[in-house]
């Protein structure tokens, strides 16, 4: 099968764009938590509280961009 797409209009694609790097912050959102999570069902050493305050501070830079 062809399957084309056509914008109706300019705002279709923004709205388009807009959700896709939404949806995008939401995955890297998912995927910083996991590497949390799994970092604190580890043994606690210097190197993986440094990574998790990282994570954390990435996780903190991630939610300001989208308020």
């Amino acid at each position: 099968s062809n399957i084309t797409t056509k914008w109706s209009s300019s705002m279709d694609h923004t709205f388009y764009n807009i959700n896709m790097v939404e949806q995008t912050k939401t995955e890297k959102a998912k995927a910083i938590m996991n590497m949390i999570i799994h970092l604190k069902t580890q043994p606690a050493t210097v190197e993986t509280k440094k990574t998790i305050q990282s994570l954390q501070q990435e996780m903190g830079e991630l939610i300001q961009d989208g308020a």
